[in-house]
């Protein structure tokens, strides 16, 4: 049977709509641990960043999910942030020593790497957001699955030991969210 246009279209638009189909509702979820001292604020200031950076790349309806904005009071938390991770394209882990250390963390982390065969477009970001303690995690099987993982560094690679709590430049956090931002755009673009 010989395709004319019209059933051309009907496979074109076929396509589409299951494409469509497949469209999550947040394009990131970003997970992180709480016990992380002041993380809240650099949260919240790293997200705005990445959002403004996807947004330079031309995704105007981007949208990320964070516990701190997408949890109101009185919502069950356990139930929200697992429906989160499934309606989520990009798991982006914050990795600290605390995150390594976290059950919950590795709870969300685990809920996303054992969906991931479901759909082969989606993908975990591991962030190294401070590399203090995190050599102490290295023999967690946690530690072990993100490290299978190509990683962002917002560390700053540093010659004398001492210094390696010091925190990120301002542009070294900036070229990092760069180069986050045109990842997360190249994932995205397979839905485009």
């Amino acid at each position: 049977m010989a395709l004319d246009s019209a059933n051309m279209n009907f496979f074109i638009n076929l396509e589409q709509k299951q494409m469509n189909e497949n469209k999550y509702i947040h394009d990131v979820f970003i997970s992180y641990a709480r016990h992380d001292g002041k993380i809240k604020d650099r949260i919240i200031r790293f997200t705005n960043m990445l959002k403004e950076e996807i947004k330079k790349r031309g995704k105007h309806d981007f949208s990320v999910f964070i516990d701190i904005e997408g949890i109101h009071f009185g919502d069950p938390f356990n139930p929200v942030i697992m429906e989160a991770i499934g309606n989520s394209n990009i798991f982006i882990s914050l990795v600290t020593e605390f995150y390594l250390r976290s059950d919950f963390c590795q709870k969300e982390f685990n809920e996303f790497y054992n969906i991931l065969d479901q759909d082969k477009r989606r993908k975990i970001i591991p962030i190294l957001w401070n590399n203090n303690g995190i050599e102490t995690c290295s023999e967690t099987d946690f530690y072990k699955k993100l490290s299978e993982l190509h990683r962002v560094d917002f560390v700053e690679p540093y010659p004398i030991r001492k210094e390696i709590n010091k925190e990120p430049t301002p542009q070294v956090v900036t070229d990092a969210i760069g180069l986050l931002a045109d990842r997360i755009c190249e994932i995205l673009d397979c839905y485009a």
